[in-house]
């Protein structure tokens, strides 16, 4: 939706998507594929999601699982998310897949309820808001959100996660660390959450 495949050491935060998203697999409303020691932070997806073949989901469709895992906080997703191939596998309404090693994964997500389906012989199966690793639909590996309620309590949680927000990683030294990252995540500025004409809370810059 915003960003294909995230490297090690990179971060996406404040954005939204709006359009439809469409591939085979390791498809997401914000990121397809995030490698170890990302960042996903205050992001929303409202498009519809969909993989032919699994791992998808609203905000990512692959978290990996080695190193030090990703971090994932403070996102929504009020999209669509589904893979018709793929049986009932690798689907998430936030991540379709989620590894065993995820440190800091974070909270404060959230996801509207029944939004991901999975396909069987009966029909569309409701998945979890996070996917699991080795075929397993509903392993969250300890990962939690919360479904959707009314939208100003939503925009209440999510201000209050911005206005308590410290950055969890990187140096007291803005210039130390060679790897160009840790050295800059104290720059991040989380944006505030204010309620679209639809009436859903989205993150705006401030002018």
């Amino acid at each position: 939706g915003v960003v294909g495949s995230m490297k090690a050491w990179s971060a996406v935060f404040n954005c939204v998507n709006y359009g439809v998203v469409y591939g085979d697999e390791q498809v997401g409303g914000i990121v397809g594929y995030c490698d170890a020691d990302t960042v996903v932070i205050n992001n929303a997806n409202f498009g519809s999601v969909t993989a032919e073949w699994g791992y998808v989901g609203g905000i990512v469709g692959e978290m990996t699982n080695f190193l030090n895992g990703c971090t994932f906080s403070n996102n929504y997703s009020a999209g669509k998310v589904r893979a018709p191939q793929g049986g009932t596998t690798y689907i998430g309404a936030l991540v379709g897949a989620v590894g065993e090693v995820v440190a800091d994964f974070g909270g404060n997500n959230f996801y509207l309820e029944g939004s991901a389906v999975g396909t069987a012989s009966t029909g569309e199966i409701p998945m979890r808001a996070f996917g699991g690793d080795g075929g397993s639909s509903d392993g969250s590996h300890g990962a939690t959100a919360q479904p959707i309620t009314t939208p100003g309590a939503l925009l209440d949680a999510l201000n209050g996660y911005v206005d308590s927000f410290v950055p969890s990683l990187g140096t007291e030294d803005p210039n130390d660390g060679d790897n160009g990252f840790h050295g800059h995540i104290r720059e991040f500025v989380l944006s505030k959450w204010e309620l679209n004409d639809d009436g859903y809370p989205v993150p705006v810059l401030a002018e």
